[in-house]
């Protein structure tokens, strides 16, 4: 894809970030396709506080699908559920550059937790990752920490 037909290709974004707000919303749409492009530069993503929810949370794991330059990705505090958390998961199965994942104080629950877990499983790329206060039951804790090195 070339660079004059990207040029106005926040209009391929169809997620609404209208509830963000301000610059936080025009920027969110503008990382997503940084994302999206691979922009070599692009190594570290912080999305703390900017609650996108779980709606947010699909549209950005729909461009990690095939992002190979993320390696760092903030999403912390952002009112995601289960739903966010199941799509994080998939992502991570995809996924093979992403090795340090912070998506604490969200509200994944232990049916988000054991989604993570599980793909944790099998993803040899991720080696950090913060998940506090997510509503995680103690027994899905310990498996957890246990797979990321």
């Amino acid at each position: 894809m070339s660079n004059t037909s990207n040029s106005n290709s926040s209009d391929n974004i169809t997620t609404d970030f209208d509830h963000i707000g301000g610059k936080d919303a025009e920027k969110t749409r503008q990382d997503l396709i940084r994302l999206r492009d691979n922009d070599p530069d692009f190594t570290e993503l912080n999305w703390s506080f900017r609650r996108v929810g779980d709606e947010g949370v699909k549209a950005l794991t729909e461009m990690l699908n095939s992002n190979t330059i993320l390696n760092t990705l903030n999403i912390s505090y952002n009112r995601i559920n289960a739903e966010g958390g199941k799509a994080m998961a998939e992502m991570l199965m995809t996924n093979k550059t992403l090795n340090t994942l912070n998506i604490s104080g969200n509200d994944i629950g232990t049916e988000g937790g054991k989604a993570v877990a599980e793909i944790l499983m099998t993803n040899k790329t991720l080696n950090t990752l913060y998940i506090s206060d997510n509503d995680i039951s103690n027994d899905l804790s310990l498996p957890i920490t246990t797979f990321v090195a």
